[in-house]
């Protein structure tokens, strides 16, 4: 069975648009955007990222929901994760992605997010084609492809 966790018309610390005070498609559009920014973040694998409507006395709002199948495992868990790891405003979804070029001796030990697994992580080390990030959890450094990290 399909299931969806609600989880907001735009990121937690930023004003959006009411029912009542602004059109239907404004406000569709406004979560567009939001699901649409959710995606390029999340980059989800086993999770749908979508608008739903839902009825209110004023009329429809809507909010991005993450659907997941119930009987699905990984889905449940990459569906929490995003729950829990949502970035609260516009700027905190601006990519930050982790490039070999401008890494600096200061940047060992700092916190990373690999996107392709949501896991977290801290660099060890780097050479010209990865960078050795050990997850949180593991005893060592695994190789990673700069464009599949981002600063946590």
């Amino acid at each position: 069975m399909k299931l969806f966790f609600e989880i907001g018309p735009t990121p937690y610390n930023e004003d959006c648009l009411q029912v009542g005070s602004a059109s239907v498609w404004a406000m569709q559009e406004e979560t567009q955007r939001y699901v649409d920014a959710l995606i390029k973040y999340f980059k989800p694998k086993h999770v749908k990222i979508a608008v739903k409507g839902f009825p209110h006395d004023f009329g429809y709002y809507y909010e991005a929901v993450v659907w997941f199948d119930e009987d699905d495992e990984a889905a449940i868990k990459e569906a929490t994760w995003i729950e829990n790891n949502l970035p609260g405003t516009w700027k905190e979804m601006e990519p930050h992605e982790v490039k070999l070029e401008e890494l600096i001796r200061l940047d060992k030990g700092k916190r990373v997010l690999y996107l392709k697994e949501h896991e977290y992580g801290i660099i060890t080390d780097w050479n010209d084609k990865y960078i050795f990030v050990q997850y949180d959890g593991d005893s060592h450094s695994k190789a990673t492809m700069p464009g599949d990290l981002t600063w946590a």
